[in-house]
């Protein structure tokens, strides 16, 4: 089975949990970082798992994009989600309002795989805001990875 990751990341929580996931497929999938690469044209795919990370209540504008210029082909195909939140009772809200209503109930697969703080990457208000909200003073993972087994799981069948 072909499989695509496409994603984006503002800090690499989701690059690296895209990277988890690709690792454990028993077939190796195209990894595309929208931000690095130009994306394929995705109709030759069998499974198209799309990652994003969840800042201030909202993924990468490049996520949005992505699945609104390729809604009538990803509406066709096997597909799935996962996010990278730090607020996991909201994540079907985020599904919902990231896929939109059709496309939600069209995923097979949707997950919030975690989140990570990854302080050293981040700018200094940006660090001082995640500090303060987070309550945290350190750089802190914190994946789920029953939900990362349960995607692999999924697409390996």
């Amino acid at each position: 089975m072909r499989t695509l990751i496409i994603y984006d990341t503002k800090h690499g929580a989701t690059q690296k949990a895209a990277v988890m996931i690709a690792e454990n497929l028993k077939e190796k999938p195209e990894v595309i970082n929208l931000k690095k690469a130009k994306v394929p044209k995705i109709d030759g795919y069998d499974f198209i798992l799309i990652g994003g990370s969840i800042h201030m209540g909202k993924v990468q504008k490049s996520i949005k994009k992505f699945i609104n210029n390729n809604k009538s082909i990803l509406k066709k195909k096997r597909m799935g989600l996962f996010i990278s939140c730090g607020y996991h009772e909201n994540s079907d809200d985020y599904f919902n309002v990231i896929l939109g209503e059709s496309l939600y109930k069209h995923a097979t697969v949707k997950a919030d795989i975690g989140y990570a703080y990854y302080l050293e990457k981040m700018n200094t208000v940006y660090r001082k805001m995640i500090i303060e909200f987070a309550k945290i003073d350190e750089s802190v993972e914190s994946f789920n990875l029953d939900e990362i087994k349960m995607i692999t799981n999924y697409i390996n069948g």
